[in-house]
């Protein structure tokens, strides 16, 4: 496999685990009852944390096109190769 193709799935592995700890913050100050925090804390925590969900999403979205089409052009010369190798 394409070096450029690992890296890209480490990466995105890696998005898509940060992502999944945002929407557990995100569900906890949704969840929490605590009388501690002021409406407008929570408001301004859940604003944050729904931004970086948004950032991550739209990171894993483009990483996700490079993906495929690092995807669609190692295969294309993967197939090119065996081609050429199969008519010598």
């Amino acid at each position: 496999m394409n070096n450029k193709i690992k890296f890209l799935e480490l990466v995105l592995g890696d998005l898509i685990s940060n992502r999944d700890m945002l929407e557990m913050d995100l569900n906890q100050i949704l969840n929490n009852v605590s009388v501690e925090k002021r409406t407008s804390e929570k408001k301004t925590e859940f604003i944050d944390v729904l931004s970086s969900i948004v950032s991550v999403n739209n990171k894993i979205k483009t990483l996700s096109e490079y993906l495929s089409q690092f995807t669609v052009e190692n295969s294309y010369n993967e197939e090119s190769v065996k081609n050429s190798n199969n008519n010598k």
